[in-house]
Parts: structure tokens; C-alpha cells; sequence
């Protein structure tokens, strides 16, 4: 998963979203829908 490879760095350089290739509100908002948390 994106978010575990960057260590949940969502936004800037090496962020999921430039994995993705998504903006940071799409990803924000497919996180938020899926209802995905930070596990522990």
C-alpha cells in the first residue's frame, strides 16, 4: 500500500499522492470513503 510505503506522508515529494500520480484531495477523500485509519 501507498501510505505504508511512505510512512503515511500524504502530500510533498516522495508523498503517496506522488506515487499515485493522484492529487492529495482525491486521495484524502478515497481514504475517507474507504473509511482506511493508520494502524498501530
Amino acid at each position: 500500500m501507498a501510505l505504508q510505503a511512505t510512512d503515511w506522508k500524504i502530500y510533498g515529494k516522495g508523498g503517496a499522492t506522488e506515487l499515485l500520480g493522484l492529487k492529495p484531495t482525491t486521495l484524502l477523500s478515497r481514504i475517507k470513503k474507504m473509511r482506511i485509519v493508520k494502524g498501530k
